[in-house]
């Protein structure tokens, strides 16, 4: 795997996903210029096995690298029963 500098920060270069680099990079920048005199939380939601975590890791590099403090935190091991996540009708029906 090749490794790609970016602004002191080292990712891997994925030339199938020209994309997902520009992504980063203009997420990155948007987390950057926000106001940092209290915490900033960044949320990464998305379908099963979408590369959350990985593209968190890979942002969390990136702010560290422009002199962010970065804590992750994730929920990859919770999951509700099969059972419930793929209930027909999902949320609602449980609401109603």
């Amino acid at each position: 795997m090749q490794i790609l500098e970016t602004g002191g920060a080292v990712l891997p270069n994925k030339a199938s996903m020209p994309a997902r680099q520009d992504i980063l990079r203009t997420v990155a920048d948007a987390v950057l210029h926000l106001p940092s005199m209290h915490v900033v939380r960044v949320g990464i939601d998305g379908v099963d096995g979408a590369g959350k975590s990985m593209f968190g890791d890979e942002l969390a590099q990136v702010l560290s690298a422009a002199g962010r403090r970065v804590i992750r935190a994730s929920v990859d091991g919770f999951h509700n029963p099969r059972a419930i996540r793929y209930r027909p009708g999902g949320l609602l029906l449980r609401l109603l």
